[in-house]
């Protein structure tokens, strides 16, 4: 029997509840479509996988260490899906491991599939998502912030874009970055002009984790912080995008599109 693989590749967390809550549901979901694979977990982020070793909780692999895993195990079809939210740095070293792996074992079909946001229709399906969690009819004093986390990356521009689209479909709605030029202090100033005196804070990443918890909704140095000592009314929600059910089937619609390699390079069509 053909044994077949998907492997879901995130940055990673160190917070085995955020792993439990916002990337488990993204695992399940794609079992539930791709009934003949097995799916698997692989981190980018060598400096997570080692903090869950020492703190004894879960194990995880690097991407290169469970795509050689899956080879010796005898899968003879591989489908790496990553859940990053662009086609940046980390997408870049999922992209490298794969095409690798693809040379080491030719005889091994590999897929890869896209980040979140990587052509026109992810950005429409993405705000789909964005409105429908959020529904309620905002006051005029009210807006809502969500937090990405930026990147030093060409594609980081998908934010830029994204928050664009954001504001001409949702009022008084914006995605600042931690890391770029989408400051949460630009945005400060934009909502002060416009008279916001509410803010409700959420997270653009997959999980609900170290910079949700500290960056984001933290006591001290963080944007609730911030908002806080300018005097906005902050209320915080600590919702990971991979709870949303509309985002897994974006990450399924990604991995059922999901390319042979080796591939040339990536075109992200940001428009």
């Amino acid at each position: 029997m053909t044994k077949k693989a998907i492997v879901t590749v995130s940055f990673g967390s160190s917070h085995s509840s955020a792993i439990d809550e916002d990337i488990e549901p993204v695992e399940k979901r794609l079992n539930e479509v791709f009934q003949e694979h097995e799916v698997f977990r692989a981190f980018t982020s060598k400096r997570i996988i080692a903090k869950l070793k020492e703190l004894g909780e879960i194990s995880v692999l690097d991407i290169s260490a469970c795509l050689q895993k899956l080879c010796n195990e005898g899968y003879s079809e591989i489908i790496v899906q990553p859940l990053h939210i662009i086609a940046g740095h980390e997408y870049e070293k999922v992209k490298e491991a794969t095409m690798r792996s693809q040379r080491n074992h030719p005889d091994i079909t590999y897929l890869l599939g896209k980040p979140l946001l990587f052509d026109k229709t992810d950005y429409m399906k993405v705000l789909n998502v964005l409105q429908e969690q959020l529904k309620q009819e905002l006051a005029l004093d009210e807006a809502i912030v969500f937090m990405g986390h930026g990147s030093s990356h060409l594609a980081n521009d998908s934010y830029r874009r994204l928050d664009r689209h954001l504001r001409a479909r949702i009022q008084r709605t914006w995605l600042a970055t931690l890391e770029g030029e989408l400051s949460i202090r630009n945005v400060l100033e934009d909502m002060k002009k416009q008279g916001i005196k509410k803010v409700e804070l959420r997270p653009f990443m997959l999980v609900a984790g170290e910079h949700v918890r500290h960056d984001l909704a933290g006591e001290k140095d963080s944007w609730k912080s911030l908002l806080q000592d300018e005097g906005f009314g902050v209320t915080v929600v600590l919702t990971g995008l991979g709870q949303y059910p509309g985002i897994q089937d974006r990450y399924v619609s990604h991995c059922v599109a999901a390319v042979p390699v080796p591939i040339e390079p990536d075109r992200n069509i940001l428009e």
